[in-house]
This record gives C-alpha cells, structure tokens and sequence, in this order.
C-alpha cells in the first residue's frame, strides 16, 4: 500500500510541477517533461512529433500571443 501511495504523490507532484512551470511560462522547464521522441495531440486533431515539434507547437503560448494557463488536475489524478 505504501508503493502505492508513493507512486501516487510522485505522479501528483509531476503533475502539479509541470503545471506551475507551464504557468511561469518556463519554456525550458517545461520541454523537460518530454522525452526526444514524444508526441503531442492537441485537441484539434494536430499531432507534434519530437521535442522541438512541440517546443515550437507550446512558443506562441510563451511568447504573449496567446495566454493560457494550465489547470492543475489534481482531482484527477487521486481517482486513478
């Protein structure tokens, strides 16, 4: 039970981690969640393949022209 629930607070610190680096528009923190050969869905159907598809996919979001902000999942993460 105890590798459970550390392996539950470790994904939840993840979570929450990348979601405040994403937050300070902290590029570079936030390119060190993806592995070299990720991939990225947006919810438009638009796939980004490796790193540097999705640093230039995540730049105009960093870069003023769009302001998001992400939402910590938190709740979602205690129900897996």
């Amino acid at each position: 039970m105890t590798s459970e629930l550390e392996s539950r607070h470790a994904l939840e610190k993840l979570v929450v981690d990348f979601t405040e680096a994403f937050n300070r528009e902290d590029i570079d923190e936030v390119m060190s969640y993806f592995a070299d050969d990720a991939i990225y869905d947006e919810f438009n159907d638009i796939r980004h393949e490796g790193s540097a598809a999705i640093r230039k996919a995540f730049e105009p979001q960093f870069s003023g022209v769009l302001r998001n902000h992400a939402v910590s999942y938190r709740r979602y993460v205690s129900r897996c």
